[in-house]
């Protein structure tokens, strides 16, 4: 029906309507609502039971889920003051180097293959004991890992930690970072990727992310099916 209408209209008035009918499809599919707390316009990320809604400025790359939700969602946000892309600050996002060392990516994801954190340091530490040349370098022991390129970092000897940081080594790359895990809570954690010039900051970033992530996570709307837990 659209095609034959197409054929019996005018060029121009043909391509306004399809136009039209262009932007309502895309509007119709695009995953993204309007936060009833915040009133912003947000995506809605799905990590198992447990629902966020995220501003559109931090999320720039994602998978389609079900019922207007996303899945797999890359998070960005601007250190120190974790803000979203915006045409303001968009040319420090573009920056090379993790914008100019200030852009924190992350993920907020489900539960880790049934091992915990401190599981993996151990699993880490365990596959790397035969060197025996772990040490301290200010408050992070360092220990090192079968990539050459890169270095194990604990902030306590011997993987008592629930957070590890994952670093490039000092000019093995242009723009070394570090990889830190750590929980939001029992059933999810967070992985993050931020310049090694911020390792120091650790403790602030982490927090920093901690609060962000819990703005945009809507427990009246996080529900679990029969025989588990209804957040309200």
């Amino acid at each position: 029906m659209l095609i034959n209408f197409l054929k019996h209209r005018p060029t121009q008035e043909g391509k306004s309507v399809l136009a039209l009918l262009i932007v309502f499809l895309l509007s119709a599919c695009h995953p993204v609502s309007t936060d009833e707390k915040t009133g912003k316009k947000v995506f809605t990320l799905q990590v198992n039971q447990y629902q966020f809604n995220i501003p559109k400025g931090y999320v720039w790359a994602y998978d389609r889920g079900k019922n207007g939700t996303i899945i797999g969602a890359n998070l960005h946000a601007l250190y120190p003051e974790f803000e979203p892309k915006t045409q303001k600050n968009n040319d420090v996002f573009e920056q090379i180097g993790r914008g100019g060392g200030r852009v924190i990516t992350f993920l907020i994801n489900g539960p880790n293959e049934g091992r915990s954190i401190s599981e993996i340091i151990i699993k880490r530490l365990n596959e790397n004991k035969e060197k025996n040349k772990d040490f301290k370098k200010g408050k992070f022991y360092i220990y090192p890992v079968r990539d050459e390129k890169k270095e194990l970092m604990l902030l306590s000897p011997n993987g008592h930690d629930e957070v590890y940081f994952y670093c490039g080594k000092e000019n093995s790359v242009p723009f070394p970072s570090c990889r830190v895990r750590f929980y939001f809570n029992e059933d999810i954690y967070i992985s993050a990727v931020f310049s090694k010039t911020l390792l120091d900051q650790e403790s602030e970033i982490i927090d920093g992310l901690e609060t962000l992530i819990n703005s945009f996570y809507r427990p009246s709307l996080t529900t679990k099916s029969q025989g588990q837990i209804n957040v309200n």
